[in-house]
């Protein structure tokens, strides 16, 4: 399955083609230093309506617009 879901491990490549894996986790599991992102963050929202191989454009908390591609989901 390749729907993003709370659980989810997510490998997304932005546009300077830097990769990042990020699991999706409950409030209280959340540690940006394992990128473990709550389920509330901004950027677990935008992945949550997403899945692989989905072109994300979004404007960030601090305004800037970031994109990136999802290359890898892991639901375990």
């Amino acid at each position: 399955m390749n729907k993003i879901q709370i659980g989810s491990k997510v490998v997304v490549k932005f546009e300077d083609d830097d990769e990042e894996t990020y699991e999706i986790v409950d409030i209280g599991d959340a540690d940006p230093l394992l990128n473990r992102i709550s389920i509330n963050s901004l950027f677990a929202k935008v992945l949550l309506e997403n899945d692989l191989h989905s072109e994300i454009e979004y404007e960030s908390a601090n305004k800037q617009i970031v994109r990136c591609r999802v290359v890898m989901v892991d639901n375990l």
